[in-house]
This record gives C-alpha cells, structure tokens and sequence, in this order.
C-alpha cells in the first residue's frame, strides 16, 4: 500500500515535491526523527519498490536473491551459480549456437529479450575461460565477479519499461532525500552496506548514477559510522568502495569518488598497512593516475606505500616515485618523506645518537 501511496503522490502536478513533503512529515520538524521505525520502513518499501523493477528478468533468469532475502539485506547467493553471464547465455539454443562462433580475439553482442527488458552482453574469449574455470569453485563468489567488472570482462546494460523506469526514478530519489537528513544518515549507510541490491540493478548504469549521489554523501560525512560502511560487511565481499572505485562496475568519473573515499577513510583510523596493501594489489594503477593529476590523498598514499615498504618490486617503487616527482605537490612530499628517512638511519646506525631531546612545549606531531 505504502508503494502505491507514494507513487501516486508522485503522479500529481507537483511530482517529487509533494514526495519530498511527504518524506519531511515522516521526518518531522525538528533536527532528529522521534520515530526510530520510520527510516528502516521507508528504506525496506525502497529496496522492494526497487527489486520490482527488475523482478521479472530475475524471476526469468532465476540469478538473484529472492524478495525476501533482499529485504534482509541478504547477497547470498545459496546454491545458485554465480555466473550470471552463463545463465544469460545459455537460456535458449540460439545463444548456444551464436556462443559457438565467437572467435578467440572478437567481441560478441548477445540479446535477451525479456517482454520489458532488453539485456545486452557482451563478452571476450577471456572471459570465457576465467568464468570456465570457476564453475567448479563451489566457494561463493563476491560481487564484483558476478558482474564482470574486470577492465577485459564484458559489459551489461539493462534498459527498463517506461512504467519501470518511473518507478525506479521515484524511488532512488526518495534515497536521496533520506541521505539529506544527518540524524538518518548513520542508519542508512548501515541499512545500506551489505548492498540490498540485485545484480542487476548494479549493473544498470541509470540506477547506479543516480545512487551516487547517496554515496558521496557517506563520502562526505565525518562520522566513522557514516563513512566506515562504504567498506564491505566483511572480508571477502565487496562494498560500496569497491564497485566506485575505477574498474568497478559503477564508477563514472575517473576516480573522483574514489579518492573522496580514500581521503576520508585515511583521514579516519584507515591509515593501516592492511588497508595501503590493499590498495596496492587492487587499485594502484588508479592511484598513481590520480596523482599525476595532483590528487594530495593519493600522493600521500603513494609516499605511505613507500614508507611502510608496502611494495616489493623494485620497477614498480621507481614507478611511485618517478609519478611522484612529476607533480610540485609530489616532489615536496617525496622528499620530505626522503628526510625522515635518513634522520631514521642516522637514529639506527651503530655509534648514532642514543637520547632524543625535545623543545620544552613539542607535541605529539613533533614526533609524528
């Protein structure tokens, strides 16, 4: 009821307005909601609103949780197979034989066609063999896998009915107002980490444009709360990082997002080892193209990566510091970095000073 409620409200002369005076009564006057049940109730009728955009190529298609385990908050894939483009390709004997003739080098468009959705796939021989390769994996996949974001896997887009797309258009912006309100936003971003979504509302470019806007949002927060669950619930599964970060399936911008994320994350208690080696093994390459541009997160980064003696390859540290040197802002913190080290080695090196001496009112940075 609650869904057909605020569509129709959305239908009237003023559309998003009244929707927007109606999330605003729902909040109330004051700086902080009295009503601790109405957030997760407007974001469960968001989530089902927005799974029923796509419910009938899902239902079709058999690939993603069902209604209920969305509404949970569930990615579970239990024993289905995790490779959504084999389900795609294999739906009909058409597809088989068209899969037949793709040869090794050449790209291949396929399209399934469910009544209000065209689905287009299109994908290379390697990644083919990697997908062929994991059929016999029963470990579940993570996200970004099922969605073959790889800079050599295949791209999907996903076009919805005219009816759908209003549906999906009212409901993200109903996202969006929720993410406006500071005392809901913690709740949100918790509601929203372990990424409620079907795959294939990830993977339509619309949706995930338009939820970016709730993500920056997260970006910008300085609560720990708040910014902490742009990171996956847990280890080996992805989140909202992953998927805008460059290379992820919903990154549109070069990395800008992406370095909003790194910098509030390491300005918050992210400033790890484990974190920087992460960021080394998945995303390097964007960080060094972020700081060609002057980026000061990913230069700072870069010159961490160095200092913790997170990269072992000696061509790639020449590659760190032949980018870093190519920016003002880069070569001033190169070499500050150069500096602390050598002090350090004049500390470590035998016959070297044994007592550090400090100005009577030093702080805590003086010994950062």
């Amino acid at each position: 009821f609650t869904q057909e409620y605020i569509l129709a409200l959305n239908e009237l002369n003023a559309g998003m307005e009244v929707v927007k005076k109606f999330i605003h009564s729902m909040h109330g006057p004051t700086g902080q909601c009295p009503h601790p049940r109405v957030l997760p109730n407007l974001v469960a009728v968001c989530l089902a609103a927005i799974y029923s955009c796509y419910e009938e190529f899902i239902n079709s298609r058999d690939n993603s949780p069902s209604l209920k385990e969305i509404r949970n908050g569930c990615q579970q894939q239990c024993d289905r197979k995790p490779n959504l483009p084999l389900r795609l390709l294999h739906t009909s004997p058409d597809l088989v034989s068209q899969e037949a003739t793709l040869t090794e080098s050449r790209l291949k468009p396929v399209i399934v066609t469910s009544n209000e959705i065209h689905v287009e796939v299109e994908r290379n021989n390697t990644t083919n063999q990697k997908m062929t390769a994991n059929v016999g994996n029963d470990s579940e996949p993570n996200l970004i896998d099922c969605l073959m974001v790889s800079p050599t896997c295949s791209t999907m887009s996903i076009e919805l009915s005219a009816q759908a797309d209003r549906i999906l258009g009212c409901y993200v912006e109903i996202l969006k107002m929720l993410s406006d309100y500071d005392d809901w936003r913690p709740a949100l971003a918790s509601l929203l980490q372990p990424i409620p979504f079907p795959k294939e509302a990830l993977a339509h470019e619309k949706f995930t444009k338009e939820l970016k806007y709730v993500i920056q949002r997260f970006a910008e927060d300085p609560r720990q709360e708040v910014h902490s669950c742009l990171l996956s619930v847990r280890a080996g599964k992805d989140g909202w990082f992953q998927l805008y970060s460059p290379g992820g399936v919903a990154c549109d911008d070069d990395g800008e997002l992406f370095a909003s994320m790194v910098h509030i994350l390491m300005g918050s208690c992210y400033k790890t080892k484990k974190f920087l080696l992460s960021l080394a093994e998945n995303k390097l390459g964007p960080c060094m193209l972020l700081a060609l541009r002057g980026n000061q997160t990913m230069v700072e980064i870069l010159c961490l990566m160095l200092e913790y003696n997170i990269i072992d390859n000696n061509d790639t540290q020449l590659q760190i510091i032949s980018t870093l040197e190519s920016t003002d802002v880069g070569k001033r913190m190169y070499e500050q970095l150069c500096d602390r080290q050598r002090e350090l080695k004049e500390l470590q090196r035998k016959g070297g000073p044994t007592r550090l001496t400090l100005p009577s009112k030093s702080t805590d940075a003086d010994l950062a």
